[in-house]
């Protein structure tokens, strides 16, 4: 072999490793509680019947990414986002339905390899429960905050347990200094000026490695606008609606079921989004038809084919 085929064969091997390590990770269990047969894609899976799991599927424990489900083959019907974590047990629309399931989204390589480190250490289990405390470990010191405030991408450096509404973060010497935070309970508005003012924003409960960059250290005020504790009924909800990717361009929030966004003017306008709370079910079609999407607690910077094409929205988890 010629020195120019063994280098050009050695590139085609590391951006076929590149691809791997860049792929999410999902195990699919046959019994609730991660019981029975299993099996581990790191693929997009049209069809589970060519491993014998078509409408077999009971716990799911997704280890990197975020993954869509769906009840038929090729990515149809009942579809849901599941984010990283542990589900023993499914929705009664998902258990024993799953037909297909593929990796959505962008933005979890940083995330995705420190956790890749920590599972050579500690194997499966500490895969594991990395799934279930979401990579933050709580200390002695924000065991009652609500926010926990990092200076660092990826809840990193130092650290600011907030416990209640700040007007302005210079006096603890945290003004423009949060670049990724935890949001325990609740939900809060975060603004980019003194006492609430500037540009502001509706974050719900979960981790933000890496805060929008609205925020991203320019965070000076914060104040609680619902609250929730664990165990506690959660508030209903809320969903902001943006006409741009990465949460850019208009901004419109919603708080209760729309069948037809022509009626707020934003029709087939979407392209990113953030729930603070509950299910919702989005659609492409008004009245809640055509492919709909279920979608949990999270920022969605990038929809992907449903980006522009989304018509009504309504809460399926009272």
């Amino acid at each position: 072999m010629s020195k120019l085929l063994f280098v050009t064969a050695l590139l085609g091997l590391a951006t076929a490793f590149s691809g791997m390590a860049r792929a999410g990770e999902i195990n699919l269990f046959e019994q609730p509680n991660f019981g029975g047969r299993a099996v581990n894609l790191r693929a997009a899976t049209p069809s589970l019947s060519r491993f014998g799991f078509n409408d077999r599927v009971s716990s799911i424990v997704v280890q990197d990414g975020r993954w869509e489900v769906c009840s038929d083959d090729n990515f149809n019907g009942f579809c849901a986002v599941l984010e990283r974590g542990d589900y023993p047990q499914l929705d009664r629309r998902l258990n024993d339905r799953i037909s297909s399931v593929r990796e959505v989204g962008n933005g979890r390589q940083n995330d995705r390899d420190e956790r890749r480190d920590d599972r050579r250490d500690g194997g499966r289990d500490r895969g594991l429960e990395e799934g279930r405390q979401g990579g933050w470990q709580q200390n002695q010191q924000d065991d009652g905050a609500s926010v926990v405030l990092f200076s660092e991408e990826n809840l990193r450096g130092r650290s600011l347990p907030v416990a209640g509404d700040v007007g302005t973060l210079v006096d603890a010497g945290f003004n423009d200094a949060a670049a990724s935070m935890v949001i325990r309970r609740g939900v809060w508005e975060l603004c980019s000026d003194r006492d609430f003012r500037g540009q502001c924003r509706l974050v719900g409960p979960g981790e933000y490695r890496r805060l929008e960059p609205a925020l991203f250290r320019s965070l000076t005020s914060m104040r609680l606008t619902q609250r929730g504790a664990p165990g506690a009924s959660s508030p209903r909800g809320s969903v902001e609606l943006f006409t741009a990717p990465d949460f850019g361009g208009n901004r419109y929030l919603l708080d209760q079921d729309l069948d037809n966004f022509s009626n707020g003017g934003f029709n087939d306008r979407i392209s990113s989004f953030v729930i603070t709370g509950g299910q919702w079910e989005m659609c492409v079609d008004a009245g809640f038809r055509g492919r709909c999407v279920v979608f949990g607690p999270g920022r969605y910077a990038n929809l992907g084919q449903l980006s522009n094409q989304l018509s009504s929205t309504r809460r399926i988890d009272r």
